[in-house]
């Protein structure tokens, strides 16, 4: 009888040994403050981690906000030059300072002439009004400014500008 009391004494424990892993001992108050102290530190960090995701949403609604209302003024801008496109011609005048008088015509911009060398592949095919301060692109340009030559024998720059009516 007392080899089975010793055997069923080591089952006993074995299980609950087991079971210690996976339930809280009501009984041992050690272990339960022990469990309440790291449940309460879990639940700081989730309130911090909520907290940065609240000022994280917060921040993204603000950028969709701002995001939208730049594609409105966008789509304002469409609109509006859309309903101008069809109103009139836009064309180069080549020595000119002023676009001419009457016919609602407006001036687009002023600027020069810009040609590229007969040698050089890839350039312009015709002389292009280039405005005042151009956005160059990537790589090599192939275009220079056009100069032409006056009665007093002074190379010039060759003035353009872009007009609308």
């Amino acid at each position: 009888m007392a080899g089975q009391t010793v055997i069923a004494g080591i089952v006993c424990l074995f299980v609950l040994t087991l079971a210690s892993e996976k339930r809280i001992l009501l009984n041992d108050p050690a272990y339960v403050s022990q469990q309440l102290t790291h449940l309460q530190s879990e639940l700081q960090e989730l309130r911090v981690k909520a907290g940065n995701q609240e000022q994280t949403v917060t921040t993204l609604q603000q950028t969709v906000s701002d995001l939208q209302q730049t594609v409105t003024n966008q789509q304002s801008v469409i609109m509006k030059m859309a309903q101008e496109s069809g109103k009139g011609v836009v064309y180069s005048r080549w020595g000119r300072k002023d676009c001419p008088a009457g016919n609602d015509t407006q001036l687009v911009y002023s600027g020069f002439a810009g040609v590229s060398h007969y040698t050089s592949p890839g350039g312009a095919a015709d002389t292009l009004c280039m405005p005042p301060e151009p956005v160059w692109g990537p790589g090599k340009t192939k275009l220079h400014v056009s100069k032409h030559m006056s009665m007093a024998r002074n190379m010039k720059i060759q003035a353009c500008l872009v007009c609308q009516t």
